[in-house]
């Protein structure tokens, strides 16, 4: 699982810190699957990207004005997790 987010922080204090995007491959028995997850997310507090993070991730302010919201992503992602076997998986431990 991976996990893009954006840190908003005054000097060292950090005020906020929100999902951008959530991407997962299904790895089993040490094998990565061709399936993968993948979807940017909606900012809720923050809608402009800074130069570094466009640079660092190539998320485009498109990306994320056509994204859903982190409830929807979450939703889709639990889809996809218990599809691949993964949330199966995840129970044994």
């Amino acid at each position: 699982v991976d996990l893009v987010g954006r840190i908003m922080k005054t000097g060292t204090r950090v005020l906020q810190v929100e999902i951008i995007q959530i991407g997962a491959v299904a790895v089993t028995d040490g094998i990565v699957s061709e399936d993968f997850f993948s979807e940017y997310v909606r900012p809720r507090y923050y809608t402009e990207l800074k130069g570094r993070i466009k640079k660092l991730t190539g998320i485009t302010k498109n990306d994320l004005k056509n994204a859903h919201d982190l409830t929807v992503v979450l939703k889709s992602f639990r889809k996809w997790l218990e599809k691949s076997g993964e949330i199966n998986k995840a129970e044994k431990y």
